[in-house]
């Protein structure tokens, strides 16, 4: 019986390595008997092994099929989106409603900036959303609404090379577990049992890594990934290019430069309020040191009058 566990669990080895290779090999016949209890033998054949492995594409011909053939291709896509808008808390909601109608979640969402004295202070938000991949493309285009697009972007991994491969091969594990399963019901000694068991505890740790390894793929690929930034702005203005005629780079540029005295005069005002008191106190020393000073000076110019003599 130890033999012939030995010599199943080397066709087993045999079979896996050929699965890993991603070649179909033919073999010759490895018969191994052996007397089992009261003189029973078992008979296990490595050819045997191999016919009931799965077949690969390619294998009835003789040649090595590429994984993709006459099989959809598994992409993993991406893109990234880089949006401006003045109205922030109306675009953020808009984003979590069109990530609802297309079916995705958000994997991460932080929203930075503004402060206690100043709500209204500038604010971002860095977005990771996952949408199922029929709804990718879609989501993308209504994107636009939220605001000014001011960066777009779009990739895809073709990964159908190892998810046939990490396929290929968790079919052949699964093989080796079922006739691992069987020798372990027949065999009759510790010895071969201890073995057995040994062997399957290995494929069963391989049959679950593979598993992960393909759920983390179809994860990957149905659902596309989006990196989102939404900046808030104060104002959404198209700036003349250089091939644009002079008139309208300069009316262009008074504009901003008006639009930038506007704030400026706003921004001092706000800091004024926040700062009314200390500059009040500021200015009064100020005030009371400079009128002391011109009456002190005052006076020694007049000089003071001089006493008569009796």
């Amino acid at each position: 019986m130890k033999r012939a566990v030995t010599m199943w669990l080397a066709a087993l080895l045999a079979l896996s390595l050929t699965a890993c290779g991603g070649g179909a090999s033919g073999g010759g016949e490895a018969d191994a008997s052996s007397s089992a209890g009261g003189g029973e033998s078992l008979s296990f054949s490595a050819e045997d092994a191999q016919n009931s492995a799965p077949a690969e594409p390619g294998a009835a011909n003789g040649e090595e099929a590429s994984p993709q053939a006459g099989q959809n291709a598994k992409l993993i896509r991406r893109a990234e989106l880089e949006i401006q808008t003045e109205a922030f808390d109306a675009a953020a909601a808009s984003l979590e409603a069109l990530v609802a109608e297309a079916g995705g979640y958000f994997q991460s969402a932080q929203v930075e900036g503004g402060s206690l004295r100043d709500q209204n202070a500038a604010r971002y938000g860095n977005y990771v959303i996952r949408l199922p991949e029929e709804n990718f493309s879609a989501f993308l285009d209504q994107s636009g609404a939220l605001g000014y697009v001011v960066r777009r972007s779009e990739s895809s991994e073709n990964v159908s090379q190892a998810y046939y491969d990490t396929e290929t091969r968790l079919a052949a594990q699964r093989t080796k577990q079922e006739r691992l399963l069987a020798l372990l019901a027949q065999a009759d000694t510790m010895e071969s049992i201890i073995e057995l068991e040994n062997a399957l505890s290995e494929t069963e740790y391989e049959i679950q890594s593979l598993t992960t390894d393909l759920e983390h793929y179809d994860d990957l690929i149905d659902y596309a990934t989006v990196d989102l930034y939404l900046a808030e702005v104060l104002s959404l203005s198209q700036t003349p290019g250089e091939t644009a005629g002079l008139g309208e780079r300069m009316a262009a540029g008074l504009s901003a430069s008006a639009a930038g005295l506007v704030q400026g005069v706003q921004d001092l005002l706000v800091w004024l309020s926040y700062h009314l008191f200390p500059v009040i106190v500021v200015l009064g020393a100020a005030g009371g040191g400079l009128f002391y000073w011109r009456r002190v000076r005052r006076g020694r110019k007049d000089g003071t009058p001089e006493e008569k003599q009796p």
